[in-house]
């Protein structure tokens, strides 16, 4: 199998399987609601979850501050190789992203609490 066949493979398996997992996960969810009905079970409500696009946001944000650490270490030569830059920023500024953003959380829930 030539390069050009694999490269081309891996974009195709990746959605196929993504889909998959997606059908799985709302049939197995279909099949537990059906099961709890059948018992008799009431069906919990799922509850919106609160600050979520705080999270969301700080994440992203800190994501793209990481690509523009990645850029600038591969622009420096601070790395080997130069996709090194790039992941330790996204993980690391999008784990700075989300511990400010439970910090805040944790701060507004205590303002709301008192």
């Amino acid at each position: 199998m030539n390069e050009g066949t694999l490269a081309l493979m891996i974009p195709i398996f990746s959605v196929i399987g993504g889909i998959a997992i997606v059908i799985v996960a709302l049939v197995s969810d279909h099949r537990r609601k059906t099961q709890m009905i059948e018992k008799g079970m009431e069906i919990p409500m799922k509850k919106p979850t609160p600050y979520g696009g705080i999270k969301f946001g700080a994440l992203i944000i800190g994501a793209a501050i990481g690509l523009t650490f990645g850029s600038m270490a591969d622009n420096w030569g601070l790395f080997v190789e130069e996709e090194t830059g790039y992941f330790v920023g996204v993980m690391l500024f999008a784990g700075i992203g989300l511990i400010i953003s439970s910090l805040y959380i944790k701060n507004e829930v205590k303002k709301e609490e008192g």
